[in-house]
């Protein structure tokens, strides 16, 4: 049975056997004009509907089969509501009265008068002896057994759109066309607090199960969660996949990119929130205020900040709250052959500047810190050499505050064609110092993927591949594995990969470290490669195609019986798991799993400045394992990276080269199919101006 059934009341089908015309649903029995309001009945197996048809409908949500129709109103029915028995049902009308009905007779039991404008909302006090109705700018309580009028509540400036009770019925909040949400003392009938923040129609409102929050829906397309003791409040706001929540005082919390959903806004002045993410980006203070998360959960996020800051070169001090940023202006872009040169202006009218940088198709040319410089008003000219195609040329500054300016923007091209080279460098490790957490296939799967680009010698020019497989992969060599790089050029494509182990530290920060052959699970800071440490391998170096491959996963901190569930049904389907486990970690039995490590999206991780322009691809998401399998012997990502650079079908344009866009669409669909949707790839980074691709090795 389907709940969407309900509405295909009563059908006919029609159509001509002999003609194109197209089937259609007509509706032959139910409202003769539209649904202004549906409820559910307490125990789900009702449901009620009032229309423009001035009647009520009541149907049976098993077969959809339409149980009773209630008439009496004489206007439209613009709210109805069960009591918490399911044994009366409330109905407010734009003919002005409240009616209340016997569910199970559908008789009319009595009518409530009392209001002088059309009744938009009703609705059941938790034991079901109240019944509060929005009017105009009023609401009435009344005695639901007597029918007798209680009390008005009087203190909205426009129309009421929305009352509902709290879940212990001493309070009632209310939404309304003045733009405010107020919560009212049942008992008394005053106000106890008007929250105000919307800039619409208020039209929904609603009291948490626990009493503390309360949700607002407005017109001015937003959310808001209040904190009812204290008045705090977020707003909430979301499209497709993007998401974001943030305080009237500025502070947010977001997707990676649910910054393009809201904007900063000083009197006629409009600001992008990543220009004050610095100190803005505050996941921290929005729980901490409303009380949500718990302690471990609110502190990691503070110390993703002050990780943040350090990154920077700031303090917390240092940081402003004003909504005022630097401003970058191209002057003058002159072009010569494969160099432009760029004259630029850099200024602040309030604080001085900090640092500068260009960026080529969201690449940092200076590195992911860019050029320090000092003063408030600068006249900069840099020479850059240009990328083959198109090139889409920004400048941008940072203030001394950690505001940043606009990216000042232009384009230009460089058409003459260029047979460049391919970097490849791998770090695979299988066999460990410690051999307890041994793998199979992970330095294979670098050596593989070595073996494969080195054969790509039709569109590169050259190809130079490294790899580090087992005892070579240490700390030492990946700081050194940059050297690798020091001839590359601009065009030149480069790609790191890497496969192991990973894991979280438990540190305040909660590192993430890839495990070299010699790491210790006990003092991972001193043995075991953070992050930032792989990434530099991908900062200010010349090549602006870079692909990262991770064959890695961060599963370790998965619930044991979840952990249990995932090994026994991978097991059962040949594969094995890139995990660390039945392996005793000093200080971390002690600790309950923290699964909000895996919660990547958060625009907190993002990096504001260490921005290296690379495609960051990784084997998983976070809570998952990612596997290998003998069958293959190979991980499971590296298995369809090879086959999807060997495989013809994963071209879907037809010019010969597997494209970046075109690696990413294969691996994401293939690897969920062949691990019985255990493993899920995904794209962590993305640069979607630099755009590159690989030749086509052995056509299947």
């Amino acid at each position: 049975m389907k709940v969407s059934m309900v509405f295909l009341f009563l059908v006919l089908l029609s159509c001509s056997a002999f003609s194109d015309e197209k089937l259609e649903l007509v509706v032959q029995k139910g409202h003769t004009a539209g649904l202004k309001s549906i409820n559910f009945s307490p125990n789900g197996k009702y449901i009620a509907s009032g229309g423009l048809d001035n009647i009520i409908k009541l149907w049976n949500v098993e077969t959809g089969k339409l149980i009773k129709t209630l008439e009496g109103h004489t206007r439209f029915v613009n709210s109805i509501n069960f009591s918490p028995d399911g044994k009366y049902l409330a109905s407010g009308s734009d003919d002005k009265t409240i009616k209340l009905w016997n569910v199970s007779t559908g008789k009319h039991i009595k009518t409530l008068k009392g209001h002088i404008w059309n009744v938009v909302s009703v609705n059941f006090s938790p034991d079901g002896k109240y019944l509060a109705s929005g009017s105009g700018d009023t609401i009435k309580l009344w005695n639901v057994k007597t029918g007798k009028l209680i009390k008005t509540l009087e203190g909205h400036t426009k129309e009421v759109t929305s009352v509902n009770f709290s879940p212990d019925g001493k309070y009632l909040a209310s939404g309304s066309f003045d733009c405010t949400i107020k919560l009212w003392n049942v008992e008394r009938g005053d106000v106890i607090r008007t929250f105000e923040g919307h800039t619409d129609v208020v039209w929904s409102v609603n009291v948490s199960p626990d009493g503390k929050y309360l949700a607002s829906g407005s017109s001015d397309n937003t959310i808001k969660l209040w904190d009812v003791e204290t008045g705090d409040c977020i707003s909430f706001v979301s499209a497709e996949d993007n998401w974001i929540m943030f305080t009237p005082d500025g502070y947010f919390d977001s997707s990676k990119n649910g910054g393009e959903l809201v904007a900063m806004v000083k009197g006629l002045a409009a600001f992008g929130i990543d220009q004050f993410a610095v100190k803005n980006n505050r996941p921290d203070i929005i729980l901490k205020r409303l009380g949500l998360g718990n302690e471990e959960l609110i502190n990691h996020y503070y110390y993703q900040y002050l990780k943040r800051l350090r990154r920077l070169g700031f303090t917390e001090e240092q940081l402003s709250s004003e909504y005022h940023v630097p401003e970058a202006k191209i002057i003058d872009l002159k072009v010569d052959e494969k160099f432009a040169k760029v004259s630029f202006n850099l200024n602040d009218s309030k604080y001085n500047l900090k640092k500068y940088n260009i960026y080529i198709n969201n690449v940092p040319i200076f590195g992911a810190y860019g050029k320090e410089i000092t003063g408030n008003n600068l006249d900069k000219t840099e020479i850059i050499e240009l990328t083959s195609g198109k090139n889409k040329i920004e400048v941008s500054c940072i203030n001394e505050k950690g505001a940043e300016s606009f990216r000042a923007l232009t384009y230009t091209e460089y058409n003459k064609k260029i047979k460049s080279d391919l970097y490849y460098i791998g770090f695979g490790v299988s066999k460990y110092k410690n051999s307890d957490i041994n793998l199979n296939y992970a330095h294979k799967d670098a050596q593989d993927l070595g073996i494969l680009f080195s054969h790509m010698k039709e569109k590169f020019n050259n190809i130079y591949v490294k790899t580090y497989l087992n005892e070579e992969v240490t700390v030492e060599n990946i700081k050194k594995a940059k050297e690798f790089l020091k001839d590359a050029k601009v065009d030149d494509t480069f790609i790191l990969f890497i496969a192991g182990h990973g894991v979280h530290d438990k540190d305040k920060e909660a590192t993430y470290y890839y495990m070299t052959y010699n790491s210790d699970l006990n003092n991972l800071s001193q043995t075991a490669a953070d992050f930032d440490l792989i990434e530099d391998i991908m900062q200010g170096i010349s090549p602006r195609n870079k692909l990262f491959l991770m064959d890695t996963c961060e599963s370790g901190e998965i619930e044991e019986k979840t952990q249990e569930q995932y090994l026994a049904m991978a097991k059962s389907r040949g594969l094995e798991a890139r995990a660390i486990r039945n392996i005793k970690i000093v200080g971390r039995k002690s600790l309950p799993p923290r699964t909000y490590l895996y919660d990547q999206d958060r625009y907190i991780y993002n990096d504001l400045i260490r921005r290296s322009g690379a495609i960051v691809f990784s084997s998983s998401k976070g809570g998952e394992f990612s596997y290998e399998k003998d069958d293959f012997k190979n991980g499971l990502f590296t298995t369809e990276v090879i086959n999807c650079l060997k495989n013809k079908s994963a071209d879907k344009n037809n010019d010969g080269i597997i494209s970046t866009d075109e690696l990413r669409n294969y691996v994401i669909e293939i690897v969920p199919k062949i691990s019985s949707d255990l493993q899920h790839p995904t794209v962590d980074r993305d640069n979607i101006y630099q755009k590159f691709g690989f030749p086509l090795v052995g056509e299947k």
